[in-house]
């Protein structure tokens, strides 16, 4: 199992859009979700490796399946892909040649660290002000691009 999952096209460790929409949903949310993934991920891949070492199948499918749904909330498309390769062989118990496809997923888990913990930081007032997350800054325009205020009303 080793297959290169490395995305030269779509290097970035989470996607921007996933952490803007978390983001919007409050900075709070945001930064206790960073804080779970620092404080556990160290863990679920020590546990996965124990798995993979003792060979149980099982463990190694529900870890790895953790880590994919972990790396999702970011939108850790790599992370998930180097999980769910691991699931995937342990869902049909054939563990051979996944020592390989473990270390890349432990060096991916250090990206999306190293990326999620330059987002945990405060945004600059600027930028705050300038998001617009989706198209939710455009949902109170009319056709014609009016504020409500200004819109026509048609008779």
């Amino acid at each position: 199992m080793d297959t290169d999952f490395h995305d030269a096209v779509n290097d970035a460790p989470v996607d921007q859009n996933a952490i803007q929409e978390l983001r919007d949903e409050g900075e709070e949310l945001l930064s206790e979700l960073v804080e779970m993934f620092i404080d556990e991920v160290p863990g679920q891949l020590a546990t996965l490796e124990e798995a993979l070492a003792k060979g149980d199948a099982g463990a190694v499918r529900l870890n790895a399946h953790t880590l994919k749904g972990t790396g999702g909330n970011f939108g850790a498309s790599r992370m998930q892909a180097l999980a769910g390769a691991i699931e995937e062989k342990g869902r049909s118990r054939s563990l051979d040649g996944t020592a390989a496809t473990f270390a890349q997923l432990r060096a991916e888990c250090v990206r999306v660290r190293e990326a999620l913990e330059a987002v945990r930081r405060p945004q600059p007032p600027a930028a705050r002000r300038f998001s617009v997350p989706g198209n939710q800054g455009l949902r109170n325009l009319s056709r014609d691009g009016a504020p409500p205020d200004k819109q026509r009303i048609p008779r």
